[in-house]
């Protein structure tokens, strides 16, 4: 029997531990210290598929199925049939890649067969994808004629804690994958708080015997030659197993818990972006009663965008930037405000104040019912879609390959990685990431 210690009991990392359990290995989870008391908050919707939900018996564990259907702003789009057949052929393709252990074939395969399948598309989709790959996402949703609030939403959910310039030549490559979330087949979505969610997973790994470790986390990581050999814990204990399964930032596991292991450049070019976005932060809002405000994106124009990306360099940072809210379970509010530079010299009254005056914006009596503000401190890695915005074309199509083609580059020969954290689950790079460990795990 094959034993896991999973590092990071985030969404992931609890979808990889569960399956792998009820599929018959020895599954060990244990945090770090930075995570052990994250909020689970969904600022992206995170796509669970039906046959997960049903294998781990979720329901049964107290798994609440959102009713609503999840409104997907894209189909306002009058090309919205035009990128969907676009993000279905990238879909396809990945269920069609032939298993090259090779980074560079795979690449290779990738480039001439987008090529050779786009040749039996009409030129409007040729001529779609040429755009997408080379006009700003201003410009593309520019040309549906939305209204400026519409064109403003979904620029927002295209960047939401990334650094896209979305007026950059090439950012309009952002809205494939962004769309591919709300496409899934077979699936239920979840946003907003993730309590329930993490929770009915916990228990289902609890049933299937995972042991869980709360009591201590991690302290330090051995690694000799290409494999890790032991994780040391605070309390004295020392762990070690089979396989490795992270669900945590990997340039802090790299620098901080490997000692700055040495790494290739083609796996360092796929997380060291995340350390350098610094463009937002993070709050929660406590109030005196329950909150009216729904969770949403608050971004008036793509003007007021380039604005806060404009502003986020002055003192203090963007006075009035783009905001994602998620109602909580406690009667408070989680907000990411985008193009806020934390990296600038300022102190945290003004963070506070800046994500005060942006929600006095939609709602001017939410003052009235603010108790409290807190700034939380975000992980390096802390938004969702790190990977999207101006890219070349084999860096889109690494997009829609997900998790498995991450897996390859990593310099570890013991160690998979199924996500970056708690915000970052949602993603579309990653929202698949703990089912594909598990089974990549079978398989070994």
């Amino acid at each position: 029997m094959s034993s896991i210690l999973v590092l990071g009991s985030h969404i992931q990392g609890l979808i990889a531990a569960a399956l792998s359990a009820r599929r018959g290995m020895n599954v060990t989870i244990v945090d770090f210290p930075e995570t052990q008391n994250d909020h689970h908050t969904l600022h992206v919707p995170f796509v669970l598929p039906h046959h997960v939900i049903d294998e781990l018996g979720l329901e049964s564990h107290g798994l609440e199925i959102p009713k609503e259907q999840l409104k997907n702003p894209f189909k306002k789009l009058p090309f919205y049939d035009g990128l969907k057949t676009l993000v279905d052929m990238f879909q396809s393709l990945e269920d069609t890649r032939p298993d090259y252990k090779e980074k560079a074939w795979r690449d290779a395969w990738g480039t001439f067969e987008i090529g050779r399948v786009l040749s039996e598309y009409d030129t409007d989709i040729q001529n779609l994808f040429a755009q997408s790959s080379t006009l700003s996402l201003i410009d593309l949703v520019n040309a549906s004629e939305l209204d400026d609030a519409e064109q403003a939403e979904i620029i927002a959910i295209c960047t939401l804690g990334s650094k896209t310039d979305p007026s950059a030549q090439g950012s309009a490559a952002a809205i494939l994958p962004a769309i591919a979330i709300f496409e899934q087949k077979n699936c239920s979505y979840f946003y907003g708080s993730g309590y329930n969610l993490v929770t009915a997973l916990k228990q289902a790994s609890l049933s299937n015997n995972v042991t869980i470790i709360t009591e201590q986390h991690v302290e330090s990581i051995e690694a000799e030659g290409k494999i890790i050999t032991n994780v040391t814990l605070n309390g004295g204990d020392m762990l070690n197993a089979d396989h490795y399964v992270l669900d945590y930032d990997p340039v802090t596991l790299f620098k901080q818990y490997l000692n700055n292991y040495s790494i290739l450049p083609a796996f360092k070019n796929r997380i060291i972006p995340k350390q350098n976005v610094k463009e937002c932060i993070r709050a929660r809002v406590f109030l005196n009663k329950a909150p009216v405000t729904t969770s949403q994106i608050i971004a008036e124009t793509n003007q007021t965008i380039l604005s806060a990306r404009n502003d986020m360099k002055k003192d203090g940072g963007a006075q009035k930037p783009i905001l994602s809210v998620v109602n909580t379970e406690m009667n408070s509010l989680d907000v990411i405000a985008q193009y806020f530079d934390p990296a600038v010299e300022s102190s945290d009254e003004a963070k506070k104040q800046a994500v005060l005056n942006s929600l006095k914006d939609q709602d001017p009596d939410i003052e009235k019912s603010v108790d409290r503000i807190e700034i939380i401190p975000m992980a390096t890695q802390f938004g969702q879609p790190t990977f999207v915005g101006t890219m070349p074309l084999l860096q889109l199509f690494k997009i829609f390959f997900g998790h498995h083609s991450l897996a390859y580059d990593v310099p570890i020969q013991n160690l998979l990685i199924c996500g970056y954290g708690d915000l970052c689950s949602s993603h579309h790079h990653v929202h698949r990431g703990g089912e594909r460990v598990s089974s990549l795990l079978q398989s070994l």
